[in-house]
């Protein structure tokens, strides 16, 4: 790799977000690749919206929902764990100084990604995007957008 190319994109710290998709996936072979190739530490985050909708009965009156909502977040947070252990191993058998972390969230998930991206003090984000286009990505928004539209530093969106 070019000396140059290092001196004017130095990559200290990756931070590659995913959620187990598909297009998260190959964003985190690349930002493995990355890593390796600038001798990087490489964060992988997973991040749960905890914003919980109300629970109904059927008089229209909100009703306690603790145990439905206690087990859901314990299985998305064992889900959310195991998508980034198995890629932090992956990365660690590529001889990549990588670490995970999942987080829960009250806000939305760009908003989690680029408050750590700024917390670690990332030179680059790599994420994955479902490939939506056109009237869909208008009505579902986008995750990646968010993130290329709001980060503090380099950001690569990987199909």
């Amino acid at each position: 790799m070019s000396t140059a190319l290092v001196q004017m994109f130095p990559l200290k710290k990756i931070l590659v977000a995913t959620d187990g998709s598909e297009n998260a996936k190959r964003a985190i072979e690349v930002a493995t690749i990355l890593a390796k190739l600038y001798d990087s530490e490489l964060i992988i985050l997973n991040v749960i919206a905890a914003m919980v909708p109300p629970v109904y009965s059927g008089k229209g009156v909100a009703i306690p929902a603790t145990d439905y909502y206690s087990n859901y977040f314990e299985q998305t947070e064992r889900s959310a764990r195991k998508i980034v252990n198995e890629a932090v191993d992956k990365a660690k058998g590529e001889r990549v100084n990588a670490r995970g972390a999942e987080l829960r969230t009250m806000s939305s998930i760009p908003e989690a990604i680029l408050k750590n991206d700024s917390e670690e003090n990332v030179n680059l984000i790599v994420v994955g995007t479902r490939g939506l286009g056109g009237f869909k990505k208008l009505l579902l928004g986008s995750a990646s957008s968010a993130v290329v539209a709001h980060a503090h530093c380099a950001v690569l969106v990987i199909r």
